[in-house]
């Protein structure tokens, strides 16, 4: 069977057209490489930009627990930023074991 017991937090995050870089940096400040309980990252511009001074991305995060996380990063949703257009969005998702799921074609 495989690991299901990670927990993976979607960070989608909305920043005004022009502050693209001050995001970034403060972004590569926030490094958790190391911190107990993260696994890995990765961010993501999103292709469809469809709001008109704002720039997405999609921080897409995968940690132990839940709680590994919170105890690294504040609980509540931060503040939005300067740099932000709006306040960013915490999305958390739960592995599924797929494993008992009947794959038979279905008739």
């Amino acid at each position: 069977m495989k690991d299901v017991a990670h927990e993976v937090v979607l960070v989608r995050r909305y920043i005004r057209v022009g502050m693209e870089e001050t995001f970034l940096k403060v972004y590569g400040q926030q490094d958790p490489e190391g911190r107990p309980g993260f696994i890995d990252e990765k961010l993501y511009r999103l292709q469809d930009q469809d709001e008109p001074g704002v720039t997405k991305y999609i921080n897409i995060a995968w940690w132990d627990s839940r709680a590994d996380f919170e105890r690294n990063f504040c609980v509540e949703t931060p503040p939005k930023a300067e740099y932000e257009a709006r306040q960013r969005e915490r999305i958390w998702l739960s592995p599924v074991d797929t494993e008992s799921i009947d794959h038979a074609p279905a008739n």
